[in-house]
């Protein structure tokens, strides 16, 4: 057997509907997408971090970004998001996959290492996260990852999809709202425990919106320049008191 050879891939572009050009947005001087590869190659358990996007002209700045932090780039398909996965594992030859959202703002390695030795220990038919809270985690929503091997993935992009489900992967593999697989026949679901130290299932890292951008762009005013590594403690920490000081929308930054 091979020995494995994981791999994030982070799925970005550049045309949000929400939120446009939130990639390339500035946080301390630097764009978002930079700082989140900046945080994700202190993961210790990763071979390779791919940034996957839509192949056309809008994201060539990203591109751009991918060469600069010298990490790997895979321009695909635009809306068929199973398939521009499957052919950046196949080309860079990475098992088992860690899928990474893009504008999930503060990915902790340590959890992302965690989901992974753990999935590691699973069936290879286990789609395994700690990206969202079920099952009880009590996972803060962004700061963990999603984790699949290449043969369910080969499988899932050989279907005869719709159009509809192409256009995201996860959501072929696990229906988060209920806590079940998408269908039981084709995968298992697995998860961990979020330590109780920051265990905030009501907290969402991520900037589909401007609101919340701008909520992170305090955060990092704040925190990076004191540290360039904060970790989620101290992003929780921070929530905690600037959500009860300044009483920030509810819907900003919690579910």
């Amino acid at each position: 057997m091979l020995k494995p050879s994981p791999g994030i891939i982070i799925q970005a572009r550049i045309g949000s509907k929400r939120f446009p050009g939130k990639m390339i947005k500035k946080l301390c001087g630097k764009t978002v997408i930079e700082h989140i590869v900046e945080r994700l190659k202190k993961c210790k358990k990763i071979d390779k971090i791919i940034l996957a996007v839509p192949n056309n002209k809008d994201n060539i700045s990203l591109i751009k970004i991918a060469k600069k932090l010298k990490i790997s780039f895979f321009a695909g398909s635009h809306n068929n998001l199973v398939n521009r996965y499957y052919e950046a594992a196949k080309f860079y030859k990475i098992n088992p996959i860690v899928r990474f959202p893009g504008d999930n703002i503060i990915p902790e390695p340590k959890e992302i290492d965690k989901i992974l030795s753990h999935h590691l220990k699973q069936s290879i038919r286990t789609f395994s996260s700690n990206i969202t809270p079920f099952l009880n985690s009590g996972y803060p929503d962004g700061i963990g990852a999603e984790v699949f091997d290449f043969k369910l993935l080969k499988e899932l992009n050989d279907k005869n999809l719709s159009k509809k489900k192409r256009e995201h992967v996860h959501l072929n593999f696990i229906n988060y709202k209920k806590g079940k697989p998408a269908n039981a026949k084709f995968n298992k679901i697995s998860t961990i425990k979020c330590p109780k130290k920051y265990s905030r299932p009501e907290y969402t890292f991520d900037i589909n919106y401007e609101s919340q951008y701008l909520i992170f762009k305090k955060m990092y005013l704040e925190l990076y320049r004191k540290k360039k590594f904060f970790n989620i403690l101290d992003s929780i920490k921070w929530m905690d008191k600037n959500y009860k000081k300044n009483n920030i929308k509810k819907h900003e930054f919690i579910k």
